[in-house]
């Protein structure tokens, strides 16, 4: 009688215990069925959770048999699923009605939202503004139906592919395909140029008439014209000084000359670069980093190296084959003096 009662509570037992699973599914469009790449799929009041892949899928683990799945996705209404012991699961999403006359711009013209006979998908700015993705491209993933993002390789800078699930007159799969390359023109390794008139400071932006080298300084200021100035394809900056770099007094130097670097200008400084083509700007982030001269800085000029600021901001000009660049830099609001650098690529 007791095994009976013993085993009739185990079974009792058993029955009321939620075992953890293995499930996954394909989450699909429930107009057209075209799956929907980049779907949230959260177990509810949990962080277990997933995206689908490209074609609509995806796979959870340690998923309890009486869980409640809570799917979500840009422009649909939010479902949610009973687990109930089922391991494989097609979920179809409704798209959110939009009452709204929204007007929107197509290559043709313009048109009433409700009027386009294709799929408008729209991503506000502040919908990237909360992402917050390195490059912009970035924030197309997971966010506007039928779009995939995709890095071309592992490498930092990497090209991106984008492709666009459509469907064609014959109802069979179609995609557009798309691939983009970063424009990096400052990558590479530069120095100033070998000439007169490289390096100067007068009363304004390219005017060096205060002072500027000569042709002979290239030779007394060797160790001067050989420093590198490294900007990388990930967005990494890099001074390369050598053993020998061009010091001054104000770095400890009993007279300007040619001796080894001084800290935190002796190119250990951890920094990146941000080049904005738009306004003709670098930005250089990194205690230490610079360019051409480090004694210059933004409306300053340094009295000790332990003064280097955290970043400076340079006026950048680059000639249309990309292998110059100039640069200019104020350091002086009262009497307008600027700093400017001619750079060659190495």
């Amino acid at each position: 009688m007791n095994n009976l009662l013993n085993y009739i509570l185990v079974a009792f037992l058993v029955s009321h215990i939620a075992i953890a699973q293995q499930l996954g599914g394909t989450i699909t469009d429930a107009d057209s069925g075209i799956p929907l790449p980049g779907a949230t799929v959260l177990v509810k009041g949990t962080t277990n959770g997933t995206t689908t892949d490209f074609d609509g899928l995806f796979q959870l683990d340690n998923v309890s048999s009486d869980a409640i799945l809570v799917i979500s996705y840009i422009g649909y209404e939010t479902q949610e699923v009973a687990v109930n012991n089922n391991t494989n699961f097609t979920i179809a999403l409704s798209t959110v009605a939009d009452a709204l006359e929204e007007i929107v711009v197509v290559g043709y013209g313009t048109q009433r939202k409700k009027e386009v006979t294709g799929a408008v998908s729209v991503l506000g700015a502040k919908a990237i503004e909360k992402l917050n993705p390195v490059r912009a491209e970035q924030a197309l993933q997971g966010q506007i139906a039928g779009v995939n993002i995709s890095s071309q390789s592992g490498s930092p800078g990497a090209g991106l592919n984008i492709r666009i699930r459509g469907i064609t007159t014959n109802g069979n799969n179609a995609h557009w395909s798309f691939k983009l390359v970063r424009d990096l023109p400052l990558v590479g390794s530069w120095k100033l140029a070998p000439e007169s008139g490289a390096l100067g400071v007068g009363p304004g932006k390219d005017d060096v008439s205060w002072w500027s080298n000569t042709t002979g300084d290239v030779t007394t200021r060797t160790c001067l014209f050989d420093d590198k100035y490294i900007f990388n394809a990930d967005g990494s900056f890099k001074n390369d000084v050598g053993t020998e770099s061009w010091i001054e007094t104000w770095q400890g130097a009993t007279a300007d000359g040619c001796a080894a670097p001084v800290f935190p200008h002796d190119g250990t400084a951890t920094a990146t670069y941000d080049y904005d083509k738009t306004t003709g700007t670098i930005k250089i982030t990194g205690k230490g980093a610079y360019l051409g001269l480090p004694k210059a800085y933004n409306l300053g000029e340094l009295a000790k190296p332990g003064d280097a600021p955290d970043n400076i901001t340079y006026i950048a000009a680059l000639s249309s084959d990309g292998s110059t660049l100039e640069i200019d830099i104020k350091v002086n609001d009262g009497n307008n003096a600027h700093w400017s650098f001619k750079f060659v690529k190495d």
